[in-house]
């Protein structure tokens, strides 16, 4: 039987942690981008385009501009760790 989660911790969360463990990537929706980086759902279409973020997976076979769309955790992850490592060598005006 799997570890079962803190109390307070979601569901979501604890799974994600179990798959990051066993090396497992997973798919994560804009909500969750926008959780981890503190970016608006804008800035990271706007990133996407001009190539300055991971570009997204479609999660169905639809071209409509609504249709979903997800992130590799492993890709938004490494964007944090590579912009967590500039913060110290830009300089500040």
């Amino acid at each position: 039987m799997p570890p079962q989660p803190h109390s307070g911790e979601s569901t979501v969360n604890h799974d994600l942690q179990i798959r990051e463990r066993l090396g497992i990537d997973t798919i994560i929706r804009y909500s969750d981008v926008m959780q981890m980086t503190g970016l608006s759902r804008s800035t990271i279409s706007r990133r996407v385009t001009t190539g300055e973020f991971p570009k997204p997976v479609p999660l169905s076979d639809s071209s409509a501009r609504s249709a979903p769309v997800g992130f590799m955790l492993s890709e938004v992850k490494a964007w944090i760790s590579r912009h967590a490592a500039n913060r110290d060598t830009k300089r500040r005006v």
